[in-house]
């Protein structure tokens, strides 16, 4: 079921972009939002591309398909994943950084028309990517299981997460009783889905936009029920979630190591509910050593260079001078 825990972060991302947006789309924050995303996703995004090649080319992967890695870094993935095939697009498990990508730049655009154009892109976002699905499964265009990752197919997914930060001064899904009710249907789809196949109709039908609704309803509700005190656990959770971009991007490394390790040395096979926490234990430890030396820097750097140049911060700075 992890495709459904993509879909949950989708929800997430776009509750969260739209939210941001809605709030700062002046030009001087419209600016600092691109530069910042900039920051935070292209960098490491860049290592973890050279990390693959010369993974690859260290076990000696097919040179051909290496060629390709071009499409990979321009984020194209899941673009051209149904139309080329999985086995002949690399590191293919950034067609999900695609589908994010795509929607920043379009979200991230109309926020320069306002809060208009924001509403109207996230409505259109919606409705259109319902329609390529079906578009595709009426003509044949393509293996339907293929859907999952085509971007122009599943950016509703994200959308929904924007619908649901439209909604959040007009729905109120506060209190206990709602975070159980729609948390009770998210794992109650995601027990019915795991059955479903996903070249089948349903899934690219109305399958991705029902989970889509229910998982943005849960991110709305988990909003409008804050934490008041976080403990422990919670801070541990929170401390993955801040560095999930680097395991995201770097656990298939960590897996196929282990997988090579195993192997190299004549181990046997890892039981699978060992080697997910040594996976996990792992590529953690890399994600902090990547956040304090590498990640964190760069996003404080385009932070404080985005608070000098606003007009706001020029103003204290000229009020402190002059002592008025």
């Amino acid at each position: 079921m992890g495709w459904l825990g993509v879909d949950l972060f989708f929800a997430l991302s776009g509750f969260l972009i739209v939210s941001i947006l809605m709030r700062d789309h002046s030009l001087p924050k419209l600016n600092g939002f691109f530069k910042k995303r900039f920051v935070r996703i292209v960098p490491i995004y860049v290592v973890s591309i050279v990390a693959f090649f010369l993974a690859s080319w260290f076990l000696g992967a097919d040179t051909e398909e290496l060629h390709q890695l071009w499409m990979t870094l321009l984020f194209l993935t899941g673009w051209v994943i149904p139309f080329l095939g999985l086995d002949a697009v690399p590191f293919t498990i950034t067609w999900s950084l695609s589908v994010e990508v795509t929607a920043y730049l379009m979200l991230g655009c109309a926020a320069f028309g306002g809060q208009v154009w924001i509403r109207r892109i996230v409505i259109t976002l919606v409705v259109l990517p319902l329609a390529v699905r079906l578009l595709v499964l009426i003509v044949e265009m393509f293996n339907p299981g293929l859907l999952y990752v085509f971007v122009p197919g599943r950016l509703d997914s994200i959308a929904l997460g924007g619908v649901a930060a439209l909604l959040a001064s007009r729905l109120d899904l506060s209190g206990t009783r709602s975070i159980v009710l729609i948390g009770g249907a998210v794992l109650i789809v995601m027990i019915g889905l795991q059955w479903t196949p996903i070249d089948g109709l349903f899934l690219p039908s109305v399958g991705y936009s029902l989970f889509g609704v229910i998982a943005a309803m849960l991110v709305l509700s988990l909003h409008q029920n804050p934490v008041q005190r976080a403990g422990w656990t919670l801070r541990a959770l929170a401390s993955i979630g801040r560095v999930s971009y680097f395991i995201y991007l770097f656990h298939i490394f960590v897996l196929d190591a282990l997988v090579l390790f195993q192997t190299r040395v004549g181990v046997g096979e890892a039981p699978f509910w060992l080697a997910v926490p040594m996976s996990l234990l792992i590529v953690y430890g890399l994600a902090l050593l990547s956040w304090k030396w590498f990640e964190s820097p760069l996003i404080a750097r385009a932070h404080n260079t985005h608070l000098e140049s606003s007009p706001q911060t020029t103003v204290t700075r000229s009020v402190k001078i002059t002592g008025q």
